[in-house]
């Protein structure tokens, strides 16, 4: 988590093919999160192993998603350890 003067501030990251719904995600979290967005699951992939985020919110059917939770991006073993995320 990144800290904001006094404010403890998320990072999440939306993985979400969808426009509609990665819109209607963004509008209700980011009041209460730093977002960084992903359209597909290489992106996704290559953000958890350059900047890994608290959490990572993935869509269901997007290709990739279960390597992000196995943290095999990037060849680092570690890239999506101990990352909470939903589908």
């Amino acid at each position: 988590m990144t800290t904001s003067g006094s404010k403890t501030a998320v990072k999440l990251l939306l993985a979400e093919d969808n426009p509609l719904v990665r819109d209607l995600i963004l509008k209700g979290l980011e009041p209460f999160c730093e977002i960084e967005v992903c359209k597909d699951g290489a992106d996704a992939l290559l953000k958890v192993v350059d900047a890994p985020p608290d959490v990572i919110l993935c869509d269901y059917k997007m290709p990739w998603r279960l390597v992000l939770l196995a943290g095999k991006g990037g060849g680092r073993a570690d890239a999506g350890v101990g990352r909470p995320a939903a589908f």
